[in-house]
């Protein structure tokens, strides 16, 4: 279980997926609790039956922020260092 930098290049939103199906979502969500919002929207679930709780980080330009363990980023571009 890797940690995940973030780093905002421009203001907006990083949807932040944690998998249900494996210890690592447990300090995922803690982390996400305080720092993030969890998404009013149903869970992503893929053909395998994996279900991915949906939440999100809003940012401005600079922002930085270190999630505990891997999870999946979404956003309209990301961009890897």
């Amino acid at each position: 279980m890797s940690p995940v930098d973030v780093d905002f290049l421009r203001p907006g939103k990083l949807h932040v997926l944690v998998g249900t199906d494996w210890e690592g979502q447990h300090p995922a969500r803690e982390w996400l609790r305080r720092h993030g919002r969890r998404e009013s929207i149903s869970p992503a679930v893929t053909a395998a039956a994996t279900t991915f709780e949906v939440w999100s980080l809003g940012g401005n330009v600079g922002d930085e922020y270190t999630i505990p363990t891997r999870v999946m980023l979404v956003a309209d571009r990301l961009e890897r260092s």
